[in-house]
């Protein structure tokens, strides 16, 4: 479980009312992540429970991703959380998720790809954001984005919604995507949510030899290109963080460069820049982008000495098409950028596929072949596993009792142990009281008898 993911679940439960049961595949939370790997806090309704493969912290119910052992529809939510790179066949696991759930239901699927090899107890794959949208294809609508480089993500994450026979459903699902995308944090572990769509690359400038002057406020850098396609939906730029995190903000702005129009604007926090990394710049939609010249600015406006980005650039001007000032000066060199269209061929754009990938039973129905006839649905399942917690709960009551016994039983015996030397020392203290008043007494004797003494008056008329 990393920060990222659970920061995306939070902002989910908090936006969007998840139907209950929820069921989380690959729960085991690993050692040293007992705790922190626990999302139950997240749901208010108790209605949850984690399977696993083994048995472990956060698991109460034993089952395969590929076989769940629950009813067709008969859950409301599916979690599979940095889970699906340890299945074997992501696309049987993820049927079964489709098949578990009901009409209504969402999966919430996140996963890693530039993400180092880790054995739980095996690692297979490596997910790419048209791979979830590929996996979801039976699901309508659905949600991919992706955080880190916009070219080689760290992170990808689906959230879906089985379809559903009420209209307003989806529509409450697309405003809370909508709402995440509004609230998502600029400080966000791993950077700000990339949506994905199928788009393809229009123009394409990779040449990186030379690093631009620091961005630093009050400089400018601009670039001018022609877009040659039309649905132009993104642009990436590529920058450096000059080995440092930096806390600074760079600024895009793309304007039409005839009309100085503005087109879109965007503000990333630096802090997310990588060391030679591709930043991504989503732009709304531009349906009649062919053919048309613009103006890609970068700015900082707090950007200052030891707290700055640079833009790279090539060496020579690799881009013919267009030019690249600093600080309203022409430099003989082009900006490494690249300009995406939205693809518009019916065999990869979203929602225009004729087949599902995950074949005619994706939606429900038959179970995939060798898979066990199936079992009671998932209440019975969550029963069990409350009956579970409430055996835990009376057997560390028990032991609580046992150990509240065994301090009462030492403290008794302790409070005794006390109670005589308290005694025997109110004894020794009774003693020396008698010894003090018997010396008193003696003093007080003496004392008189020196009084009475004969010598004693005659020397005190001798002197007075």
């Amino acid at each position: 479980m990393r920060d990222n993911v659970k920061e995306f679940l939070q902002l989910l439960t908090e936006t969007l009312d998840l139907p209950h049961p929820v069921l989380e595949v690959g729960a085991l939370q690993t050692e040293g992540q007992e705790a922190y790997a626990d999302v139950r806090p997240f749901f208010k309704d108790g209605r949850y429970l984690g399977c696993d493969m083994r048995p472990g912290a956060g698991v109460e119910c034993l089952a395969d991703a590929h076989q769940l052992p629950f009813r067709e529809a008969s859950v409301g939510t599916v979690l599979l959380l940095d889970t699906l790179e340890h299945v074997q066949s992501p696309f049987v696991a993820v049927q079964e998720a489709c098949r578990a759930l009901r009409p209504g239901g969402v999966v919430l699927l996140a996963s890693v790809m530039n993400f180092p090899i880790h054995s739980f107890p095996s690692d297979y794959w490596r997910f790419t954001p048209a791979v979830f949208d590929y996996l979801l294809t039976t699901f309508e609508p659905r949600f991919v984005v992706s955080q880190g480089d916009a070219e080689f993500p760290s992170t990808v994450i689906g959230v879906a919604m089985k379809p559903s026979p009420r209209a307003e459903d989806a529509e409450r699902f697309r405003e809370a995507m909508r709402a995440i995308e509004a609230r998502w944090p600029e400080t966000a572990p791993s950077g700000p949510l990339l949506a994905w769509q199928p788009s393809f690359i229009a123009v394409s400038q990779r040449l990186a030899g030379q690093q631009l002057p620091e961005l630093k406020q009050g400089r400018t850098i601009a670039q001018s290109f022609v877009c040659p396609s039309d649905q132009m939906s993104r642009i990436d730029v590529k920058l450096s963080n000059l080995g440092r995190l930096n806390n600074c903000h760079v600024l895009f702005r793309l304007r039409r460069e005839d009309g100085q129009q503005e087109v879109a604007s965007y503000r990333l926090f630096a802090h997310h820049i990588l060391a030679e990394g591709w930043a991504s710049i989503p732009v709304p939609e531009q349906a009649e982008s062919a053919g048309q010249r613009y103006l890609l600015t970068l700015e900082s406006p707090d950007g200052v000495f030891g707290d700055a980005v640079a833009a790279l650039a090539s060496d020579t001007k690799a881009y013919a098409e267009g030019q690249l000032w600093v600080d309203g000066e022409a430099v003989d060199a082009s900006l490494a950028f690249q300009v995406y269209c939205r693809s518009t061929d019916a065999a990869v754009s979203t929602g225009a596929r004729a087949e599902s990938p995950l074949g005619a039973n994706a939606g429900g129905g038959a179970r995939p072949t060798g898979v066990a006839p199936e079992q009671p649905d998932v209440a019975a399942a969550l029963l069990r596993a409350e009956e579970q917690r409430w055996e835990q709960t009376r057997y560390l009551a028990s032991e609580l009792r046992s150990a509240l016994d065994a301090i009462g039983a030492e403290h008794k015996v302790a409070q005794a142990r006390l109670e005589v030397k308290l005694e025997a020392g109110l004894q020794e203290l009774a003693n020396i009281q008698r010894e003090v008043l018997a010396e008193s007494k003696e003093a007080a004797s003496l004392s008189r008898a020196v009084k009475r003494n004969p010598l004693l008056r005659m020397l005190r008329r001798f002197l007075g």
